[in-house]
């Protein structure tokens, strides 16, 4: 299949995919926004009121790991069974087994981009200064959406061979919220021998240098960034020669 053909199955299914979920719902497309506004909301009283946290601009750092770990952690959630869950179409439709994780991937980020148009909104009005360094929120998000990819594909990659790695995957999610600095400072609550073992999660790092960027006004760790996208990259290009080494051995397995 040519790239060109690809790409545009690839969009025409994310935008059928998304004008399919917001027919079932009353709310819409409004469900993309309360999801992570309520997680926000659920640890703010916790952690804000309750634990008395003392955060600069709290409300807006909970923002900022809440809307981000969302796009990561549901991407990988809807990403990881879609090559198995496709068994039966792989029986009829000869197509690149690398189009279902990569179709969830652009769906999830078409619901991203619109809670990023939110909070853009809410920056507008929230008392913390416009600097230069804003500039480079769209290269973090590039990096996060790169590891995104990667991870997404992998892990679909790998699903039909481990049927059980959905299940994996939510618990390893479960526990990565709580110590990838979502409702924490890992700078500031870890201790120093210990923040590199937390730094090892990509969504760690990427979530100190978005609150670095945005409520600090200082430009990201360039180093730090060129090293996750490498890394990214290099996961990335495995994945795919692994989905394309497999891409006739897929219907076989996912029928079993």
């Amino acid at each position: 299949m040519r790239l060109a053909s690809l790409l545009d199955l690839l969009f025409y299914q994310a935008r059928a995919s998304l004008r399919a979920e917001i027919s079932r719902l009353y709310l819409n497309f409004v469900w993309w926004v309360l999801e992570p506004c309520t997680s926000m909301a659920i640890y703010y009283v916790v952690f804000g009121i309750f634990m008395n946290h003392s955060t600069k601009h709290f409300s807006l750092f909970l923002l900022i790991g809440t809307t981000q770990w969302q796009w990561f952690s549901a991407t990988l959630t809807h990403s990881t069974p879609s090559i198995q869950t496709a068994s039966e179409l792989m029986q009829h439709v000869d197509i690149p087994k690398i189009v279902f994780p990569l179709e969830i991937v652009i769906r999830d980020g078409y619901k991203h981009l619109f809670v990023l148009l939110l909070m853009g909104l809410l920056l507008a009005v929230y008392p913390v200064p416009v600097a230069a360094a804003w500039l480079s929120l769209p290269l973090i998000t590039l990096v996060q959406g790169l590891c995104i990819i990667a991870a997404a594909i992998t892990l679909a990659a790998c699903c039909p061979f481990l049927p059980d790695l959905p299940y994996i995957v939510s618990v390893v999610l479960n526990v990565l919220v709580f110590i990838s600095g979502v409702f924490f400072d890992v700078d500031s609550f870890v201790l120093p021998q210990h923040r590199h073992i937390l730094y090892l999660n990509p969504m760690a790092g990427l979530l100190r240098e978005y609150r670095r960027v945005i409520i600090d006004g200082q430009w990201p760790n360039w180093t730090y960034l060129a090293t996750v996208a490498l890394g990214a990259g290099v996961c990335l290009l495995a994945s795919v020669l692994v989905i394309k080494r497999f891409d006739r051995v897929y219907p076989r397995i996912c029928q079993q």
